[in-house]
């Protein structure tokens, strides 16, 4: 808040000269600004401006200086207020962006994501199906060759030694395949089968 002496320098006008806008803008101004003279029951009631009533009284200079009288000018000033009111609303609807909306493509390309997440979750569920046949067959096999006491020797004439335990679960398999005489035995059922789970 400024006091009328502060106000006065800024607008480069004369004590009384404020004081006398002062009383003809007094609707345009804050009610700081137009306090009424004291009636003399107590102390002169003191005016204080803010910066929009500096703002109002510098552009009723520029008008009074145009040559405007004080009618003009308070007129003037209204219509601006008025022109001010009503276009701020419009202002603010300019401002609020409409509502987004997708393009045909778009909306396409998202369908076709989302096809193509649904198609990876089914695959994913079915080398799950998959590796848990797989676990359930390797631990058939681990539980059947921990069944038997001596594995039947293995590579017998080729001048590879006996072994009496496979070292991994290919050699189980293999093992497994063979019967107690030696012999193998066609594994394309079981192969078969594999890839039929796989699929």
């Amino acid at each position: 808040m400024y006091r009328p002496k502060d106000v006065a320098e800024k607008l480069r006008i004369a004590p009384s000269t404020l004081r006398i806008w002062s009383q003809h803008f007094a609707n345009q101004l804050s009610n700081a600004a137009r306090k009424a003279p004291s009636d003399g029951a107590g102390p002169a009631a003191q005016r204080r401006y803010t910066d929009a009533d500096i703002r109002t009284l510098s552009q009723a200079k520029a008008m009074l200086t145009q040559g405007l009288t004080y009618d003009e000018v308070k007129r003037q000033m209204r219509d601006d207020i008025e022109q001010q009111a009503t276009s701020t609303p419009a202002v603010a609807n300019q401002a609020a962006p409409p509502p987004a909306v997708l393009s045909e493509e778009a909306q396409s390309s998202l369908i076709a994501m989302k096809e193509a997440l649904s198609a990876k979750d089914k695959t994913v569920g079915a080398l799950k199906e998959s590796l848990a046949f797989m676990d359930a067959y390797l631990q058939a096999i681990r539980e059947e060759r921990g069944g038997q006491r001596e594995d039947p020797p293995v590579g017998e004439g080729d001048g590879q030694a006996p072994r009496s335990e496979p070292r991994s679960d290919g050699e189980a398999v293999q093992a497994l395949v063979e019967n107690p005489t030696g012999t193998a035995v066609s594994t394309r059922p079981q192969q078969g089968r594999w890839l039929a789970a796989l699929r």
